[in-house]
């Protein structure tokens, strides 16, 4: 009988052996896993930006991604291991003399052009692609984006771009930089984010109760007066409310759309046809001809102008060809991006300025704003008043003749004032006694939000981008060699791991005080086509660590689950034995 219950016991025994492994159990995350593999990040050193970087060597080790160097420096090394790398190339990891991730930023304008820095024929040496990467699909879709002539055209194809590289992540976008304007209730009619491109002009703005305006600028004074020798913004805002391109830029959508031609065409780019409005005047009622548009454009080219930047124009003296007094021809030298935007050009008065000699331009506007500023005038919605030195003051007058238009408005406007101060508190205090009306941020780290009194504020959109860099090339990062699951899949897996790892919100509120908006993809927000359907990678570490599993990292430990049923199973057992002992003393 002894020897039954022996038996009996056994059985149970080897039975609950058998089948307790394939009892659940649950995965833990500890802390921070044992480092599968280290990296290094490169970030140039900037005031705020160090910032980000730093948070995320501490977010890495997460999901067991460890941290060799972090490496704050200058510009000059950072080329050394980039764009600039002078080779053996692929570039390498940052061991090696390459780099592994680097904190950029990059301001692509309101129509970025992805040739030269995502395509494989760019991938340095033979361009700036130091991101190594390389996609046959986003090959092609660059060639077509550059090939395609109409704005309308190039959208879906910008958006296409975009799905490609939120999925592959060459680079991880962490934010979009935004700047803060304090302005007066009830003002309204401006688009923000083209503003702050240089690229509005003011016809449609208004302030309720007011009919002038006074834009405080603080960064820099007023140092130029002629529209093709600007240096800063301060003077390029307030001298493009006097000149005008032939085309404009709508608002919301950022399309060019005409502003002084009542039709222009293209079939391949180079060569278009443009039909000037009839009713364009200048500021003082001079009808604008074709011969006005012809002197402008050989003006830009002409080498006697004293111009303080220099740059080569797809043009030349022969380019543009007045066909009739209405009626042009602009045969362009080669093709860019966008042969479109070259028709914005800032238009200048023949009738004033053909006698004076180039070389006098630049000496000519500054003088004239004391001497003659009745000659001061374009085709924009305002003309040149006076300039105040002393109070360092630009006003301007509402030009009568531009409501005239098929495409404009009449300025709402009589007097618009632009005035410079030294300090940014003095105009934020000016604002708030009403006498200024706007003042607006050029950094996002100007402000302190701190409430001013009738004013209200805006975040204003920008064409920048904040981004981590990556070497596609990298055994891990790049082309996932060295993972337990070799291969490129791998690789974009830890890429996804640490865009989820990046705490985009903490990042924007805390460290940028909301200053900006979480990243999507290296286009900016108030680019022509910015895809508004993708969203950023939300945070999460639980997110991360599963795209790290997928590259064959075990970032989850297992053990077993002692819930409820388990322990319920182990008491029964218990039981089970004690009743067979029961019995069997029973029965002897």
């Amino acid at each position: 009988m002894k020897n039954i219950k022996i038996k009996i016991i056994t059985i149970i025994l080897l039975i609950y052996i058998t089948f307790l492994p394939l009892i659940p159990v649950s995965k833990t995350n500890p802390a921070n896993p044992p480092p599968f593999f280290s990296i290094s990040m490169l970030a140039p050193y900037v005031t705020v930006g160090n910032q980000w970087v730093t948070l995320m060597v501490e977010q890495l080790p997460k999901i067991g991604i460890g941290i060799d160097e972090f490496d704050l420096t200058s510009w000059a090394e950072i080329a050394k291991r980039t764009y600039g790398h002078t080779g053996p190339y692929p570039i390498p990891s940052y061991e090696n003399g390459g780099f592994d991730i680097l904190d950029i930023g990059w301001d692509l304008g309101i129509d970025p052009n992805f040739q030269g820095r995502f395509d494989t024929p760019s991938t340095v040496p033979s361009g700036e692609n130091f991101y190594q990467y390389s996609n046959p699909v986003m090959d092609e879709l660059i060639i077509n984006f550059t090939n395609t002539i109409s704005f309308q055209d190039r959208i879906p194809i910008m958006k296409e771009m975009q799905k490609i590289l939120y999925e592959d992540l060459p680079a991880i976008t962490i934010f979009y930089p935004r700047l803060l304007y304090y302005y007066r209730e009830g003002f309204q009619g401006w688009d923000g984010a083209l503003w702050v491109q240089n690229k509005q002009t003011m016809e449609n703005w208004s302030i309720q109760g007011q009919n002038n305006i006074t834009v405080a600028n603080y960064y820099d004074d007023f140092e130029k007066f002629h529209v093709y020798d600007y240096l800063s913004t301060n003077d390029e805002r307030w001298l493009k409310q006097i000149y005008t391109g032939l085309l404009k830029r709508q608002a919301e959508t950022h399309i060019l759309e005409p502003r002084l031609v009542t039709s222009y065409s293209s079939v391949d780019g180079l060569l278009w046809q443009v039909s000037l409005d009839p009713d364009a005047k200048w500021a003082d009622g001079t009808p604008l001809t074709a011969d006005d548009v012809v002197f402008s454009y050989n003006l830009k080219l002409d080498p006697a102008f004293p111009r303080t930047t220099y740059c080569a124009y797809p043009w030349n003296n022969e380019s543009v060809s007045k066909i009739d007094n209405h009626t042009l021809e602009f045969e362009f030298l080669f093709k860019s991006l966008c042969n479109e935007e070259l028709l914005e050009l800032e238009l200048m008065p023949k009738h004033i300025w053909e006698n004076i000699d180039p070389v006098d331009h630049i000496e000519t506007a500054e003088n004239w704003t004391i001497t003659h500023p009745e000659k001061l005038i374009g085709t924009g919605p305002y003309k040149f008043h006076s300039y105040n030195e002393t109070d360092n003051i630009i006003h301007l007058k509402k030009n009568p003749y531009y409501c005239n238009l098929s495409s404009a408005n009449d300025p709402y406007f009589e007097d618009v004032y632009f005035r410079y101060y030294e300090k940014l508190n003095n105009a934020l205090s000016d604002l708030a006694n009403k006498k200024n009306d706007m003042v607006g941020a050029y950094y996002y780290w100007d402000f302190d939000l701190t409430e001013i009194v009738n004013t209200t504020y805006e975040y204003v959109k920008t064409t920048q981008t904040r981004e981590f860099a990556i070497n596609n090339e990298h055994p891990y990062l790049g082309t996932g060699d060295l993972c337990p699951i070799a291969g490129r899949l791998s690789a974009k897996h830890i890429r996804k791991a640490i865009s989820y790892l990046i705490p985009r919100v903490t990042i924007v509120n805390e460290i940028l005080d909301f200053n900006a908006v979480p990243g999507v993809t290296p286009v900016s927000e108030s680019a022509v086509g910015f895809d508004e359907i993708l969203e950023p990678y939300n945070y999460s570490i639980e997110t991360a660590r599963n795209e790290m599993e997928l590259a064959g990292f075990a970032t989850h430990s297992e053990e077993f689950s002692f819930e409820f049923v388990v322990i319920l199973e182990l008491v029964s057992l218990i039981g089970c034995i004690f009743f067979i002992l029961k019995k069997t003393k029973n029965k002897r």
